[in-house]
């Protein structure tokens, strides 16, 4: 037992182009460690990754990997999805799907945005835009406050204030960027898709004139 949860990056992940026009990427890995003794790893990254993966679990934080009860994958990409098959104790929840070991699917109505809840503490959210299965699993009660782990809905640290990033990427911009607004409204910490974790206080969110409230966009942030 934990007197907080716990949320370690594995892997991060990183987002290029190349020189010659391609995408090099491969997804940020986390591994969080409940404080009710429950570990969940979110994305799995590409397979090329798989001996750092196996290192960081059983050498840095000592686990085997028949320890991991839960894998979320945020979304089905190659470089998030790549070692799923070194987790066959664990549950996973992949897009609106969700599989016990051994292949039997339970029922989940994520349709009407409702929570699937792992602990009391830690939940799965529907997070569409970047594509339209997105998850983001969001941990209470860290050190650090309450972490969202997000997949693609934040590339990196760099799309705050660059929205390009993002939205070049993005299958639905305008239902992105409303997920975007939700979690900088409930998040201390975000970990993004593609890079290291941030803040949500180092940024200044700046309302829309025309809304009414704070929280409901924040299509401008600029850098304290």
């Amino acid at each position: 037992m934990r007197p907080r949860n716990e949320v370690h990056i594995i892997n991060v992940g990183h987002f290029r182009e190349t020189d010659y026009g391609k995408i090099d990427a491969n997804s940020t890995c986390t591994l969080i460690q409940s404080k009710l003794g429950v570990n969940i790893i979110v994305d799995t990254g590409g397979p090329w990754i798989k001996s750092k993966l196996l290192r960081e679990i059983t050498k840095i934080h000592k686990l085997d990997l028949e320890e991991i009860h839960y894998v979320v994958c945020t979304h089905g990409h190659p470089d998030n999805i790549g070692n799923l098959n070194l987790f066959p104790k664990a549950k996973i929840v992949l897009g609106y799907d969700i599989m016990n070991p051994g292949g039997v699917f339970d029922f989940h109505d994520w349709k009407s945005g409702k929570l699937y809840k792992i602990t009391g503490t830690i939940y799965v959210m529907t997070t569409p835009g970047h594509t339209d299965l997105d998850l983001s699993v969001i941990v209470k009660e860290t050190s650090e406050g309450t972490v969202a782990i997000c997949g693609d809905l934040f590339i990196n640290v760099d799309d705050m204030e660059d929205e390009t990033l993002w939205k070049e990427n993005s299958t639905y911009p305008e239902l992105q960027e409303e997920n975007r607004t939700k979690i900088l409204s409930l998040a201390d910490v975000i970990v993004p898709g593609h890079g290291d974790k941030f803040r949500v206080d180092e940024f200044e969110l700046v309302a829309d004139e025309d809304d009414d409230e704070l929280h409901q966009s924040f299509s401008n942030v600029r850098l304290k």
